[in-house]
């Protein structure tokens, strides 16, 4: 099994993290993309790991954040 780690994507969930001042902002300043993500940025791919190409890919973890992960670690390096 594969699975999809989206990062921030606004959603019916979330949206009131969103709209706290500042919070939003903070969020960006951390992702080297500077934007949140958007439900075609999963699409690709939800469609490869269905699709023949990812027959031989087994027990990973894809993360889609934008960066959000590495712009964290850069972040903390100073």
């Amino acid at each position: 099994m594969n699975v999809i780690a989206p990062g921030w994507y606004e959603t019916d969930l979330n949206r009131v993290l969103f709209r706290k001042p500042g919070w939003k902002q903070a969020v960006l300043e951390r992702m080297p993309l500077g934007r949140t993500g958007e439900g075609e940025d999963l699409s690709g791919v939800a469609v490869f790991l269905a699709s023949d190409a990812a027959r031989y890919i087994t027990g990973q973890v894809i993360t889609v954040d934008g960066g959000f992960l590495a712009g964290w670690h850069a972040n903390l390096m100073g």
